[in-house]
């Protein structure tokens, strides 16, 4: 394993996860949904599932992951779909709030967590202490690959699914206006929500209350939220994960 592959692994760890909590939350459904949007290489939907196969009697498991970066090789979770009889649906469109097309930035220098079609990363002082963790020795020069992407709302498959448990949302600044673009398939189908919140640290408290309004409108309320430590550190970014549940 390279340098930089160990250190993803590593930082992946040690990001939050509501694991534990979704599989309580969950009961006893005996199919499950998972819409995965910032899927990158899909380690959520492939851990989660991982977890309730061990815990939880459930006969079938479909994931529809969104990703527009599409040079990520996804033959990992193509294996792992196929070993494990996954229903997988994959799309290379982003989602938002309206159905147009925008332009999509990643930050090749690390795209797990540069990718977005609002990229408050770049000139962030986060970027640059990440970019000498893992190229130390390399130039310092921030390397961008912007491209156009076909933007749709998530009530665009409305007519296409059956069912939604989960909604995980990690788009690196951008999931106010995915739920936006979703409120009917949401209000349809009540799915429990991870969202990140990852924002500037003078805008952050502002994005939370704006997010949390919004999924109070339509009938949700704060389970739990956990911060991600490896963010914060010699960071002008705060980024937390919240997960939503329908109000009782």
């Amino acid at each position: 394993m390279s340098y930089k592959d160990w250190l993803y692994k590593l930082l992946s760890n040690l990001s939050p996860h509501f694991f534990n909590e979704l599989e309580e939350l969950i009961l006893d459904k005996p199919n499950i949904t998972i819409f995965d949007v910032g899927f990158y290489k899909g380690s959520f939907s492939k851990d989660l599932i991982k977890l309730l196969q061990k815990r939880k009697n459930i006969s079938k498991y479909t994931v529809f992951s969104f990703e527009p970066n599409n040079n990520i090789d996804n033959t990992e979770f193509k294996n792992f779909a196929d070993e494990h009889k996954v229903s997988w649906n994959h799309f290379i469109n982003a989602l938002g709030d309206e159905n147009a097309t925008k332009k999509f930035t990643i930050l090749e220098n690390f795209p797990p967590s540069g990718s977005s079609l609002n990229n408050i990363l770049i000139d962030s002082y986060w970027l640059k202490t990440r970019k000498f963790i893992f190229s130390p020795f390399k130039n310092k020069q921030i390397n961008l690959n912007i491209s156009d992407v076909e933007v749709k709302k998530l009530d665009m498959f409305l007519t296409e699914i059956t069912d939604l448990d989960i909604l995980k949302i990690d788009v690196e600044g951008y999931s106010y206006e995915i739920l936006q673009g979703g409120i009917e398939i949401i209000q349809k189908f009540k799915p429990l929500i991870q969202v990140e919140v990852l924002s500037k640290k003078e805008n952050f408290s502002e994005n939370v209350i704006k997010l949390t309004k919004l999924l109070k409108s339509i009938g949700y309320i704060e389970h739990s939220k956990k911060k991600h430590y490896t963010t914060h550190w010699f960071s002008d970014i705060i980024c937390f994960d919240y997960l939503f549940i329908p109000e009782e």
